[in-house]
């Protein structure tokens, strides 16, 4: 067995040495033999952090030293997918396009007949899709997505979709929720203080009982939707039946 840390020496508060003990059991006799030896650790390890035999004489171990990581690349680990899961949370005006797909030259294997390319810088799913590049053409649903392609039997598709924004694109109010949901994801891991994680999930999303809707998220909403033009009503199957 080997210790995990390295021992006092005696009387002090001090380590005894760059190494840990590794005591001797017996097995067949299920007793501590009383033998032990001594691992060198490397240059600033200060603990071990898995340890185990891939044979009868050799032994994998993983050092590590006494601190969780670098707190400040926490942030950077984080944005990114922080940014893109916010960006899918509510279809916010800035980060929408329209866009003609390419269509691919093979078939799909089976059940369609056209397969098209979607664009690589699709966030969450897509808004709408279009057999038209017409102002009043309504979406239509006959069509599936596989393996990142859409498969239709349509010969000319259009999709709204929202893309993923550079920080340049990015109006305030977005910019500003973008910060207060990264300080809720952030709080955690570099304070570990739960009181300050809930304080910043409550400016950013709100209270429980708002279910992620609420705080600036939902100031950020309304600054969004106040910029967002009114989408006319467009003609649609089930509004031309009419009572006979």
């Amino acid at each position: 067995a080997l210790m995990e840390q390295t021992l006092f020496a005696p009387g002090t508060a001090n380590a005894e040495g760059p190494f840990l003990r590794l005591l001797e059991f017996d097995v067949a006799r299920m007793a501590w033999t009383g033998r032990n030896l001594r691992y060198r650790l490397e240059p600033g390890a200060t603990a071990i952090g898995d340890f185990n035999f891939i044979d009868e004489r050799r032994a994998l171990i993983i050092e590590r030293d006494n601190g969780e990581g670098d707190a400040a690349r926490a942030c950077a680990q984080l944005y990114d997918n922080v940014k893109w899961s916010l960006l899918a949370q509510y279809p916010w005006s800035f980060s929408k396009k329209k866009v003609q797909l390419a269509r691919l030259v093979a078939a799909p294997t089976f059940g369609w007949r056209y397969q098209y390319t979607l664009p690589t810088d699709r966030v969450g799913e897509l808004l709408a899709v279009f057999a038209s590049s017409s102002v009043n053409a309504s979406p239509i649903l006959e069509f599936d997505i596989q393996d990142g392609k859409l498969l239709t039997n349509y010969p000319s598709i259009w999709i709204d979709y929202q893309y993923n924004v550079t920080e340049a694109t990015m109006p305030p109010h977005f910019a500003q929720l973008l910060i207060y949901v990264m300080a809720f994801n952030l709080a955690y891991p570099v304070t570990e203080d739960k009181e300050k994680t809930e304080y910043w999930r409550t400016v950013a999303y709100g209270t429980p009982s708002e279910n992620m809707r609420g705080g600036y998220f939902r100031v950020a909403c309304s600054i969004d939707g106040r910029a967002r033009p009114p989408e006319a009503i467009n003609d649609f199957a089930l509004t031309d039946v009419r009572p006979v």
